[in-house]
């Protein structure tokens, strides 16, 4: 019986201890699905992950409950303390102010024990790879993986700082620095990209940066270049205040966009540094979006691009009185290769403006300050921009200036 004891000891132990393992607590998963905010009844998707991020073959499976992107899941047991969630479904499209016809599928990893309020997000979505590679091939524990992989995409980004939230806390809804970085870097990923070659993109991204945490590919670096440059500001922000119904938080992101555009290295197909002063007056088109115009000033629309390289370049210019009982004095200057139309007027769904509208016909060869403008009153105005070439399809650049 002596010699019987120690191995039931052991016997029993090493029941307890199984038990242990198996032993399953239980979460109430929840968070924001964000591109923009997914739609009502997006598909919600928890995959339980061991320590080494390889699924279990455990899910759970829930829906956004509201147009905001608000999800939960409940009663989520678990094993392990690391999980994956999908988001698999329509958002609202922040660029163009409606909601997508094709689905986008968006990732987040995450440790349930630190905190199960979890968002979806585009900086979740291309972190997943690059983490799962620093704990599966170099031996990094999941926060140090984590932390690195955020620090490396804020690098590329030209965004990095001393911010320290997991970006499943993010939430583009919300103010603070890191929010508007999200947003900022959303929007220049999405551009003008329709859902499938946004899938594309993001895959590609994200298999790019996996193994060393920097964009080696020339034509994604020319991409993000090239979206940041033609990234409508004004018309996301615009957009997300009219959805949010909130007027004051969406107005930092565009400084990052500009910051990316200042300092990156990568090379964009095209260049919009517009003249901020001429002999005509202060451009119109170097302003950013949102500032507040001197009546005081005389102001010019000034192009000066360099299109050589490119064929049937042309721009519109459409200026639209929006609000106030002002009014605006325009003065044509030299209008080589411009059409020239002061009652054009544009049927949209939230009502019809009226304004002017300047195009060229090439703009290699128009002048290069057609119209010079006087404010009077007050008021404000959307000015915006559209980009025609066969390299660059048709891009709509807004901004919103009072007086």
């Amino acid at each position: 019986m002596k010699r019987l004891i120690p191995f039931a000891l052991l016997l029993v132990l090493s029941v307890i201890s199984s038990c242990e393992k198996d032993k399953k607590e239980n979460y109430e998963i929840k968070g924001f699905a964000q591109k923009g905010p997914y739609n009502e009844g997006t598909n919600i998707t928890v995959i339980e992950l061991k320590d080494g991020l390889q699924p279990t073959g455990l899910n759970y499976y829930s829906t956004v409950s509201d147009k905001m992107g608000n999800f939960l899941v409940p009663d989520v047991g678990l094993t392990s303390n690391y999980v994956e969630l999908m988001a698999d479904g329509y958002y609202f499209h922040e660029n163009f102010g409606a909601d997508t016809y094709e689905k986008l599928l968006l990732k987040a990893v995450a440790d349930v024990s630190e905190n199960s309020d979890i968002n979806i997000n585009i900086l979740t979505h291309i972190s997943v790879d690059r983490i799962k590679y620093l704990v599966q091939n170099e031996g990094k524990a999941f926060q140090e993986a984590k932390e690195q992989a955020q620090d490396e995409i804020l690098k590329i980004f030209n965004l990095a700082g001393n911010e320290t939230d997991n970006y499943e806390r993010l939430d583009i809804s919300k103010g603070g620095e890191l929010n508007s970085k999200l947003l900022a870097i959303s929007s220049i990923i999405q551009g003008g990209k329709t859902i499938p070659e946004l899938t594309r993109f993001l895959t590609n991204f994200s298999t790019d940066i996996a193994t060393d945490g920097v964009v080696d590919s020339k034509e994604i670096q020319t991409n993000l270049a090239t979206s940041a440059v033609l990234c409508n500001v004004g018309g996301i922000r615009t957009n997300l205040t009219d959805f949010y119904d909130n007027d004051s938080i969406f107005n930092s992101f565009q400084n990052y966009v500009k910051h990316f555009v200042d300092t990156t290295e990568f090379e964009s197909l095209i260049d919009l540094n517009f003249p901020k002063a001429t002999m005509e007056g202060e451009n119109l088109l170097a302003l950013q979006d949102n500032i507040k115009i001197d009546t005081a000033a005389i102001y010019c629309l000034s192009q000066n691009l360099d299109v050589s390289k490119f064929d049937n370049f042309m721009v519109y210019f459409i200026i639209f009185k929006i609000s106030g009982t002002g009014n605006i004095i325009y003065t044509t200057n030299d209008l080589t290769g411009w059409s020239y139309d002061t009652n054009y007027c544009s049927s949209e769904p939230s009502g019809d403006y009226c304004g002017i509208d300047i195009n060229s016909y090439l703009l290699n060869s128009a002048s290069k300050t057609p119209l010079t403008l006087k404010f009077h009153g007050s008021g404000e105005i959307r000015l915006s921009m559209i980009i025609s070439s066969p390299s660059l399809r048709d891009n709509r650049i807004e901004k919103y200036l009072k007086w």
